[in-house]
């Protein structure tokens, strides 16, 4: 019966049978693998030495909103530093 049916008239509800299903958080989500791959490529730029975000964008063209949020998660994970230069403009660099 449905949830309806068990509201309404008080029957018990009956589930289907089926295989269970466990989804393990083992398992990276796509988004995560995404994520990963688009840390990895404003690193690898850093590396190269494209250090300011517009040339980061450029370089890797991803969006400048995109370069921001991962320059952002790599100084949380500790990969980046930054220093201001004369323009008043962050100047990424890989932290050693």
């Amino acid at each position: 019966m449905s949830l309806t049916a068990h509201l309404l008239l008080n029957k018990p509800i009956q589930l289907p049978q089926g295989t269970a299903r466990r989804i393990g958080f083992d398992m990276a989500s796509p988004r995560e693998a995404v994520l990963e791959q688009t840390r990895r490529q404003v690193l690898q730029s850093i590396e190269l030495g494209f250090n300011t975000i517009a040339d980061l964008a450029e370089e890797t063209g991803l969006s400048i909103e995109t370069i921001k949020l991962r320059v952002h998660d790599l100084e949380d994970l500790g990969r980046v530093t930054y220093r201001t230069n004369s323009d008043h403009r962050k100047v990424f660099e890989v932290a050693r």
